[in-house]
């Protein structure tokens, strides 16, 4: 006589929330999973039945199959790393987006920290949230500084004494290997990383000139 197989539970990446109860799945579904598509997540009651419909839920609140718990439905071995940390991004930050074809600087409009997403503005605010991972930094250069409206400052033979002064007196020092400053002890690599520090410093947000 063989064994009764127990249900197991799939593979997803990820556990987004859990409604604990009927009501709770009436009241915050729109705003806890804002963001995903249907295609994206999966609610599993405690039988390990898939909710989609407002019956599946009406059912696990008559069977006492709650709490039901949602996941996300890409695989951790197809997720793709990010390049940013979504808590170091603020609205307004500039970023690219990882398309080939797409060279264009785009501000942050909303995020959701929770749900590892954001809102893109310029013509990309119509297309919604997007996931964290589909964002990569934008390097500084001395060509980006100079858009910035940073001043070049050659100050000494030293390679550490090569500054770029913004016009809020904020300053970036060259170095060999890259950019530094004096609010941090690594160096400033990216744009959004920049815009920050100098708003806490001046209180001023950097624009590309």
């Amino acid at each position: 006589m063989s064994k009764k197989s127990k249900n197991k539970l799939p593979n997803y990446d990820a556990q987004i929330c859990v409604f604990n109860t009927f009501s709770s799945w009436v009241n915050h579904a729109s705003s806890w999973l804002r963001g995903y598509r249907s295609s994206q997540i999966v609610c599993l009651d405690t039988q390990n039945r898939i909710c989609e419909i407002g019956a599946d839920f009406m059912r696990a609140d008559e069977e006492d199959t709650f709490p039901i718990k949602v996941y996300e439905t890409i695989k951790s071995s197809n997720k793709t790393k990010c390049l940013i940390d979504i808590s170091e991004l603020r609205i307004g930050n500039l970023v690219k987006i990882k398309t080939s074809n797409d060279a264009a600087y785009y501000p942050i409009y909303a995020i959701d920290g929770m749900g590892l997403k954001v809102i893109l503005g310029g013509v990309r605010q119509c297309e919604g949230w997007k996931d964290i991972s589909l964002l990569k930094p934008i390097r500084i250069t001395e060509t980006l500084l100079g858009k910035l409206g940073f001043q070049f400052t050659p100050e000494g033979d030293d390679a550490y004494e090569q500054i770029w002064r913004s016009e809020e007196g904020f300053e970036v020092w060259e170095h060999s290997k890259g950019f530094s400053c004096d609010l941090i002890d690594g160096d400033v690599k990216s744009l959004h990383q920049l815009q920050n520090l100098h708003f806490f410093l001046t209180q001023k947000e950097l624009y590309i000139k």
